[in-house]
């Protein structure tokens, strides 16, 4: 990626941000939130998930 279509993704994001309404920008961030994997799982990967599941279904069952 060059350096004028860097500045050029940079430009057209923040516009698009200050262009849109406080309401649309809080409506995304709420999307964004809940597309949001769990702590474990983006740091850690799947492994670290399926024990800690693992473990609440013992607990359960």
């Amino acid at each position: 990626m060059s350096s004028d279509d860097y500045f050029k993704y940079v430009t057209e994001s923040m516009l698009k941000y200050v262009l849109s309404s406080k309401e649309e920008r809080k409506v995304n961030k709420q999307i964004k939130k809940e597309r949001k994997e769990p702590f474990t799982f983006r740091w850690f990967g799947i492994i670290p998930f399926l024990i800690s599941y693992q473990m609440r279904k013992k607990r359960k069952g």
